[in-house]
């Protein structure tokens, strides 16, 4: 109810921010998120719902080639022996050819 009177006081009686707020009794702050909170419901109702991404959309190799190529490394973590990444990020690199910031991104993000 409250929303409806953000929206109508101003519509239909020309009610400024500050008007509307005294009516109802709260600060112009309050009839600002009412106004917005109405808003979000009905447009919500109306319009198709936002498609959820996830997932692994940016790849530079399927995930069978990935799987094949990380076999090694995933050897030697499996065998609880240390694993240096100098190797692995080279092999990366002249493998899928990216730029060297990405693959820092990559194995720090990892």
């Amino acid at each position: 109810m409250r929303r409806a009177q953000a929206l109508l006081l101003p519509a239909l009686l020309g009610a400024t921010l500050a008007q509307t707020a005294a009516a109802m009794g709260v600060g112009p702050a309050t009839v600002t998120r009412l106004q917005a909170a109405f808003r979000q419901l009905s447009t919500s109702r109306t319009e198709a719902p936002a498609r959820q991404w996830g997932g692994r959309r940016h790849y530079w190799m399927t995930l069978e080639r990935e799987g094949m190529f990380l076999e090694p490394w995933l050897k030697l973590a499996r065998a609880r022996s240390l694993l240096v990444v100098s190797p692995l990020r080279a092999a990366t690199r002249s493998r899928m050819s990216v730029q060297s910031s990405i693959m820092r991104y990559m194995l720090h993000c990892s």
